[in-house]
């Protein structure tokens, strides 16, 4: 008996190190230098932005791509300490004009999960980048496209069929648009459901980003999970760093 308690606790002590050794992936949206306080959630001015990403690599934190994650998930790599993923929702031009270029002043990475339905429109209330854009940002090894899905839907209220096109088609078109594997999604609003999330995995995506911070990360048969942290354009660097340091 004492040995299955001992074999319980490694087990635990594995599961607890393994999700440790995650990194932190942090979720921002739109970049703007005028926008309304309620908006916080959506907006952030690049000189905030700048400080967030200069403060990180100086407090020792790594800022990675999900290619590296993945590797060190097939065991190819170590993943650095600290590590962060810097990640955008939606594809919105400012994220080509504005992130895209202070990213790569820092030598550091970005992800841009991108409504395909959108890319290249200016018919919403922050315009999209274009495919030629997006191409320049995957082009250059600074930024990364992936999927938020065709039409952005929320898939607690899609069937199974509805759900198969959305992950399958989006990824279509990014693999086609761009030349590069695309294998990580990230759910509209946060919300999907087990067959969603079965779905996406026989779609061919290894990787579900959510958005809901009181996620944790978990593995299921099909897909990896993973816990984002949103940052809101009011925190400071610090605050971040605190968010990301405290879980949350």
């Amino acid at each position: 008996m004492k040995k299955f308690f001992v074999l319980i606790a490694a087990l635990l002590l594995l599961q607890t190190t393994a999700y440790a050794e995650e990194p932190k992936i942090l979720l921002y949206h739109n970049i703007s230098e005028t926008y309304h306080k309620s908006q916080a959630d959506m907006n952030i001015t690049a000189a905030d932005f700048e400080n967030h990403i200069a403060s990180l690599i100086e407090s020792g934190y790594n800022i990675i791509s999900f290619d590296t994650y993945l590797n060190h998930r097939n065991g190819l790599c170590e993943l650095p300490e600290n590590s962060v993923i810097i990640t955008f929702d939606d594809g919105y031009l400012s994220n080509y004009t504005t992130a895209f270029p202070i990213l790569k002043k820092y030598g550091a990475y970005g992800t841009v999960f991108v409504v395909t339905s959108r890319v290249g429109s200016y018919d919403t209330q922050y315009p999209h980048f274009t495919w030629k854009q997006a191409k320049e940002m995957v082009d250059s090894g600074t930024m990364s496209i992936y999927s938020h899905t065709v039409s952005h839907t929320n898939m607690l209220e899609r069937s199974a069929t509805e759900i198969a096109y959305e992950v399958r088609k989006s990824k279509y078109i990014i693999e086609k648009n761009l030349g590069t594997k695309c294998n990580i999604l990230a759910a509209p609003h946060g919300l999907f459901s087990k067959t969603a999330t079965f779905v996406i995995g026989e779609s061919g995506y290894d990787v579900l980003c959510r958005v809901g911070d009181i996620c944790i990360n978990e593995n299921t048969d099909s897909v990896v999970s993973l816990r984002r942290y949103t940052v809101h354009g009011d925190m400071s660097a610090a605050d971040v760093i605190s968010m990301i340091n405290q879980g949350g």
